[in-house]
């Protein structure tokens, strides 16, 4: 068993021995923090149904940051950290280096492990904080996921036979991306679209909706009236989500861990 401690130590300090602040977009930071949450709530699960929210937390809180009397133990923020085990596929080398995959942020930045996303920087609160993040934090992180998580896959039975993975009729021909593509633009419907719709019909002005946004530090608020006819494409799809284009840059919470 290895050392949960980044191969290369020195990696995480700048040339004075300080602390480096990984250079990463801090909602991109947040997503990577709720895929391990996302990740870990399944480990709790689990254990049974029967654990109080206290012991849940512990669990959460041992696995994402090792056990404090295990030092060669195994935190999940270590191999998120290095690209390892089940969160090998997330990344890809491009040369010589291992790079967060561009489905996953959609920016123009290419996101290098041990630059821009380090243990440190996923374990912590706010990225210049020393404080690391509680079980309580957690639990609230993989609240905000796991609902969204679960409605991506019922979306995704309308393309594939869950039990089979085959295609459904009617999608002969895709790949795993166009079947990826076209969750994508089911959750901008779920999320955006639709929610458009309701404020209209309610008659309610402006309704700010939050989506997540990779190209700023900051969730982005977009306006109902921002999702006009000039959208459309006529894609011709009989599912309510026809005639949208889905932003290049829309990304949804929880998405990286579909």
């Amino acid at each position: 068993m290895s050392d949960n401690k980044a191969s290369n130590p020195s990696s995480s300090c700048n040339s004075r021995g300080e602390p480096r602040v990984a250079d990463i977009n801090n909602e991109i930071r947040v997503e990577l923090q709720r895929v391990l949450c996302g990740v870990l709530w399944d480990e709790v699960m689990s254990k049974g149904d029967s654990l109080s929210i206290a012991d849940q937390e512990k669990v959460m809180e041992e696995l994402y940051h090792g056990k404090t009397n295990e030092p060669d133990s195994i935190s999940y923020s270590h191999l998120l950290s290095q690209g390892q085990d089940i969160f090998d596929d997330m990344f890809e080398l491009v040369e010589g280096q291992k790079i967060l995959q561009w489905k996953y942020h959609r920016t123009n930045k290419r996101l290098v492990l041990g630059e821009h996303i380090t243990r440190e920087c996923l374990e912590k609160v706010h990225k210049r904080s020393p404080r690391l993040l509680s079980g309580r934090n957690m639990l609230d992180k993989r609240k905000t996921v796991v609902p969204l998580v679960r409605k991506a896959f019922s979306f995704l039975k309308k393309y594939i036979d869950m039990t089979t993975g085959a295609l459904l009729p009617g999608h002969s021909g895709w790949d795993a991306e166009d079947v990826e593509n076209a969750v994508r633009k089911d959750m901008y419907y779920e999320l955006v679209v639709r929610k458009k719709l309701v404020d209209n019909d309610d008659d309610e002005d402006n309704v700010d909706v939050k989506v997540v946004d990779h190209n700023n530090n900051k969730g982005k608020t977009v306006e109902s009236e921002e999702v006009q006819k000039e959208d459309i494409d006529n894609n011709g799809n009989d599912d309510g989500t026809d005639g949208y284009k889905v932003p290049e840059d829309f990304v949804w919470a929880g998405m990286m861990l579909f």
